[in-house]
């Protein structure tokens, strides 16, 4: 059997202090809630939308050719870390100001730093190359990390948070990610047939622009 190490590098021992704290730490992810403006009976947190985000591109990655899926799936691991300082903004100021678009990346870019900074020198250079590929969407593994991320964020608030409480469509900010990956057209139209199904079945007008854009450039049939 061949052994592919996680990381790239090899950690000494006398840094497991270290590497276990940093463990401890991330922990708190769980009392990081996601959408915590809106009203729900099911909270969801930033630990267990890393967690299914990571299954997700497990699971869809040999789907994408030339995709280095233990890449994908670390960078998903990964992405959200920085919210444990920076926080996760209310849902509708995100969704429709640019500016605060623009801010929280700034503040979860610092939080990053900040918190990859307290592991050893090598592992802290690898989480924050991980954290900046996906907020660049630099490399292949990057742009499929996105996709997966915006289709079960968008899949998760329908049937978690609801779209009454939500009051709109999927976060049409979330849109510049989509466009890259024609490979992920079919989880794309199954997410938007989703979403349209069931603002019919809660009597909610549907429009166009709430498709998610296909890699392919097709518009919805």
């Amino acid at each position: 059997m061949t052994f592919f190490p996680f990381f790239a590098i090899i950690i000494p021992m006398k840094h497991l202090p270290e590497i276990f704290k940093f463990i401890d730490v991330i922990g708190q992810l769980k009392y990081t809630m996601r959408f915590g403006d809106i009203e729900s009976d099911r909270k969801d947190s930033s630990a267990a939308h890393s967690w299914r985000l990571a299954v997700l591109c497990m699971i869809l990655g040999p789907e994408v050719p030339d995709l280095d899926i233990l890449r994908a799936v670390k960078i998903a691991l990964v992405h959200d870390i920085p919210e444990l300082l920076a926080g996760e903004e209310p849902f509708g100021e995100v969704l429709f100001d640019k500016s605060k678009i623009s801010d929280k990346h700034l503040r979860e870019a610092d939080a990053a730093r900040v918190i990859f900074a307290h592991l050893p020198e090598a592992l802290c250079k690898e989480m924050l190359e991980l954290y900046n590929d996906y907020s660049s969407a630099g490399t292949r593994e990057a742009k499929f990390v996105k996709i997966c991320d915006k289709l079960e964020a968008a899949y998760t608030t329908m049937n978690d948070v609801g779209l009454k409480k939500v009051g709109y469509g999927p976060p049409l900010h979330s849109k510049q990610c989509f466009g890259m990956m024609p490979e992920m057209d079919e989880a794309i139209r199954f997410v938007n047939q989703e979403l349209k199904k069931a603002h019919d079945a809660e009597s909610q007008e549907w429009f166009d622009e709430y498709n998610l854009p296909l890699g392919s450039g097709q518009g919805e049939s």
